[in-house]
C-alpha cells in the first residue's frame, strides 16, 4: 500500500499589501551605506543600542535635536503610528480621515495613512488623540495588523 504524502500548506506571507517590501529594501540599502548614528544617552553597551542605531539608520527614529534619543522616555500614539507609516504602500492617504484633533499635527499625514489603510481606528468620539502615550496593547495592535495577523486564529510559530 503506497503512502499518502502529507499535504503541504501553503505559507501566508508575513506581511501583507499594507507593507511595501519594496520601500523595506530600500531602507535596509541606504541603512547599509549610511553613517553610524550615535546618541549621547543611548551607552554603546546598552541591550538596545543596535537597535535603536539600526532604526535610526533606516529613518524610522529619529534623535532630539540635542542628540539624545530618550529611549527611556514614552511614546506617544503619533510617534508609533510615524514609525508604522515608514513600510506603508501608499504614499498618502485617498481618503483622508476626519479625526476631530490632528488637524496641524507633524504625524497627520501618517495618522491619515494608517487610518485609511484600516491599521488604527481612532479612540471612536472623533479623535485620535496624537499626544497621549502609546499604551503596548495598542501598539501590538496596530502592528499585528499591519503585519496582516489574524486575532481570530492562533497563531503557528515554529
Amino acid at each position: 500500500m503506497a503512502e499518502t504524502p502529507a499535504p503541504t500548506a501553503t505559507p501566508k506571507s508575513f506581511y501583507n499589501e499594507k507593507v511595501n517590501i519594496d520601500v523595506i529594501k530600500a531602507l535596509v540599502e541606504k541603512a547599509n551605506s549610511a553613517p553610524e548614528v550615535v546618541f549621547k544617552d543611548v551607552p554603546k553597551d546598552s541591550p538596545t543600542a543596535k537597535t535603536i542605531e539600526l532604526a535610526a539608520r533606516l529613518g524610522i527614529v529619529k534623535g532630539h535635536a540635542d542628540g539624545s534619543f530618550k529611549p527611556n522616555q514614552s511614546i506617544s500614539r503619533a510617534e508609533i503610528v510615524y514609525m508604522l507609516s515608514k513600510v506603508m504602500n501608499t504614499s498618502s492617504a485617498s481618503n483622508p480621515t476626519k479625526f476631530n484633533d490632528i488637524a496641524g499635527s507633524w504625524a497627520e499625514d501618517a495618522i491619515h495613512r494608517l487610518s485609511d489603510n484600516g491599521i488604527i481606528n481612532g479612540a471612536g468620539d472623533g479623535s485620535f488623540n496624537p499626544n497621549a502615550k502609546a499604551t503596548r496593547s495598542e501598539s501590538l495592535l496596530m502592528i499585528l495588523r499591519l503585519l496582516n495577523v489574524s486575532l481570530g486564529h492562533s497563531l503557528d510559530i515554529d
